[in-house]
């Protein structure tokens, strides 16, 4: 298991990168949805394009 603050790291770097998240402030369910979904499919072996990603997140948010 990773400690904690290497995951809130790479957290941080992925809502600046992929996200374009600036301020904590502005952070919203759907990109912690966004995060916790790439961390899925990186686990299982995949390697998800953001535009996947994102197709995913507007089948989720259309159920």
């Amino acid at each position: 298991m990773k400690n904690k603050r290497q995951d809130y790291k790479q957290l941080l770097q992925f809502l600046k990168e992929k996200r374009a998240v600036t301020e904590l402030e502005s952070i919203t369910v759907y990109d912690l949805k966004d995060r916790l979904l790439f961390r899925v499919l990186m686990q299982m072996g995949m390697k998800p394009s953001q535009k996947k990603i994102n197709q995913m997140m507007q089948a989720m948010k259309s159920k």
